[in-house]
């Protein structure tokens, strides 16, 4: 409540800062709100939580309904701080907050990073925007849109002509962050003319953007100084556009980081991608979401792209993947020359079967070097069979640090297996079970184990260094002693040579040693010529001995395509006993409401009857009562 006496220093006293108090008092204008004690605490509580006390350069004001009044008191309340980081997402800035915008940037003086995402900016405001980039010199990172999909979402598609114009001006922008702004094939076209005059630019992102495969094609030609594109959700389709994105790869561009999900492709165009994709040099973040529904164009890619000696990070993620040859092409990326640590399937219905495959690849990579070190299997519809043989065989992996088995049919009755396991991989320290038919107290347990593995790890690096300081001390010490050894080794060789007559005798000496070293030689040669024989004898039998193991192999490999094939029948017989099973309930969900209504009717008759009886039996007491005689 307000002091009754002084309401104005209630409100004061509650920002310690008293800027704040002037920023809070313009932003109840912007909003149409009435200034009161409780909405000024909440807003001081919510610019305290945004402060980030690791970097006090960086000035936080995320959603906090903040219009041109309080951009224009941000300007005058809080300059002069050092702030070189500036973030006002989720505000209701429009295109006349603006011109508060720019006098932030002008007082400010050194902005590095500004973020002005979601503030409903039309085409009018960013052309002011725009002018303001002409002459500034401190910007690095301009920050425009998000992907999250906001009804206050930046419209910059009218003014990006005027936009591209001024920032071919600027040479100091290196990242541009245009997500979910309404951009289509003409804004495209003049960012591609952008790119081709201003090369300063290395980071852009344009997801959620309906830029379409013309749009797409006219940036590509001029992206390859790019270190990181992304082009997720642009509706871009078709062989077209994977063909040049193919030839933008064959021109060794610079990207680090491609992202194009959220883009259907078919199986055909995809298949042809993989190999571009692995001979990019640079080439470390790989985003393919939601790109294809063909389980054999994706095994394809996958099998492509585990030659690549780059890649770090593939996400996988809503592509439809159920077939187990899929999951079999992703062992490619477990071999020792592979660089990925994180792999991403999440949304993919790949079941028990596929984790089951996917365990058998870690398994078996585990001995080779394997880098993994995040696995995400949210949503993949795993049961704790296929959850327990992933925990097993991340016990012999000391790369695989998380794994995460969100939103799957993991259930109470593995909790005991599920944590016994979760102990026994020593090298596992983030476990993800949410969304499971768990207990909270198993979730509250495994992440319990996890935080005690990390504190042993991070523990045992420094013991681990000290072990290494104790060994190179060691080694100093032993260093220092054949130091010595050479330097005394010297002093004898001078006085050697600085002797004639014992120089005349070590010659006949070494001569006589050579010729026994001859003879030596000469038996040695001999001794060896019997070893090449006797190698080449064993050499034959391991000939032979491979070929019998090669028809072993063979045998086996053709057992297990019988064991799997009979796998496959019992599948289809499941999913037909599924489909029978989901046709009687469609049958009964129109039978029982008919039945329902069978029963109403029952019931509204029932009711009849016994209101007809009640009227009866009414009559009857009155006419019991209406006879001579009773009373």
């Amino acid at each position: 409540m307000w002091s009754d006496n002084n309401p104005i220093d209630a409100m004061v006293n509650a920002f310690p800062d008293p800027g704040l108090a002037e920023i809070y008092a313009a932003r109840c204008v912007d909003a149409g709100e009435n200034v009161s004690l409780d909405a000024a605490q909440s807003f001081r509580d919510s610019v305290k939580f945004q402060v980030d006390i690791k970097d006090p350069s960086k000035l936080s004001l995320r959603n906090l309904r903040i219009g041109p009044s309080a951009a224009t008191c941000i300007s005058l309340h809080m300059k002069d701080r050092g702030y070189t980081s500036v973030d006002l997402s989720d505000n209701m800035l429009g295109d006349y907050g603006v011109h508060g915008v720019r006098s932030i940037m002008k007082s400010f003086g050194g902005i590095r990073k500004l973020n002005v995402a979601s503030n409903a900016i039309g085409a009018a405001g960013i052309r002011e925007l725009s002018e303001e980039f002409v002459s500034d010199k401190a910007l690095e990172i301009l920050i425009l849109g998000s992907k999250k999909k906001q009804d206050n979402a930046n419209n910059l598609a009218r003014g990006m002509s005027q936009f591209c114009q001024c920032l071919m001006q600027n040479t100091y922008i290196t990242s541009l962050n245009l997500s979910n702004t309404g951009l289509g094939t003409e804004a495209a076209k003049s960012l591609a003319s952008l790119l081709q005059c201003n090369q300063s630019i290395q980071h852009l992102q344009l997801a959620c953007n309906p830029i379409g495969s013309d749009g797409v094609n006219a940036l590509l030609p001029v992206v390859h100084h790019l270190r990181s594109l992304d082009l997720s959700s642009t509706r871009m389709q078709g062989t077209k556009v994977i063909d040049e994105l193919s030839k933008a790869l064959e021109r060794r561009p610079l990207w680090v980081s491609l992202g194009i999900s959220g883009n259907t492709f078919d199986g055909k165009s995809l298949k042809r991608f993989g190999q571009p994709l692995a001979a990019a040099p640079d080439l470390v973040s790989l985003s393919l979401a939601s790109v294809c529904a063909d389980n054999n164009a994706l095994a394809t890619l996958a099998m492509d792209l585990g030659r690549s000696a780059s890649l770090v990070s593939l996400d996988l993620s809503s592509n439809c993947v159920q077939d187990t040859e899929v999951v079999n092409a992703l062992a490619f990326f477990f071999h020792p020359s592979s660089a990925l640590a994180s792999l991403k399937l999440s949304k993919n219905p790949i079941g028990d079967i596929g984790a089951r495959a996917l365990a058998h690849g870690l398994e078996s990579a585990a001995d080779m070097g394997c880098s993994l070190a995040t696995l995400d299997l949210s949503g993949c519809k795993i049961s704790a069979v296929g959850a327990m043989d992933v925990l097993r065989a991340a016990r012999t992996m000391a790369t695989l640090k998380q794994i995460s088995l969100q939103d799957n049919f993991l259930s109470e009755d593995c909790e005991r297996d599920l944590l016994v396991a979760v102990t026994e991989a020593a090298f596992l320290t983030d476990v993800r079970l949410q969304g499971n038919r768990l207990s909270i107290s198993v979730l509250q347990k495994v992440a319990k184990i996890g935080e005690e593995k990390r504190k042993r790890q991070e523990r045992a690096g420094p013991e681990q260094l000290q072990h290494q300081i104790y060994h190179l001390l060691h080694e100093e010490a032993r260093l220092k002693i054949l130091a010595a050894a050479t330097s005394s080794e010297k002093a004898i060789v001078a006085d050697l040579l600085d002797s004639a007559s014992l120089f005349e005798r070590r010659t006949i000496e070494v001569e006589k040693s050579e010729s026994e070293r001859r003879d030596a030689l000469v038996t040695q040669t001999e001794t060896m010529r019997a070893q090449l024989e006797q190698a080449e004898v064993y050499a034959q039998n391991h000939r032979e001995e491979k070929v019998k193991v090669q028809e072993g192999i063979d045998r086996h490999q053709a057992d297990w395509q019988e064991r799997i094939k009979a796998l496959q029948e019992q599948q289809l017989e499941l999913e037909g006993k599924i489909k029978d099973i989901d046709a009687k309930w469609k049958q009964r969900q129109v039978e029982v409401p008919k039945e329902i209504e069978a029963m109403r009717e029952q019931i509204r008759k029932i009711e009849e009857e016994e209101a007809e009886m009640q009227v009866r039996t009414a009559e009857v007491r009155a006419k019991l009562k209406e006879r001579p005689g009773r009373q």
